[in-house]
């Protein structure tokens, strides 16, 4: 799963540089493990909220 995020935000991050939002993969990957962490066994939908 944890190979399936770091995709999806390489893509995001490709996007948002083109959009000059200036994120970079290392804040958003923050982010989704944060959200994971807060979730304490849901199932969450991060990825495809993303």
């Amino acid at each position: 799963m944890s190979n399936l995020a770091a995709e999806v935000v390489r893509e995001c991050v490709m996007l948002t540089d083109r959009l000059n939002l200036n994120l970079t993969e290392g804040e958003l990957m923050a982010q989704i493990k944060l959200i994971s962490e807060r979730s304490d066994g849901q199932l969450i939908s991060t990825l495809q909220d993303i």
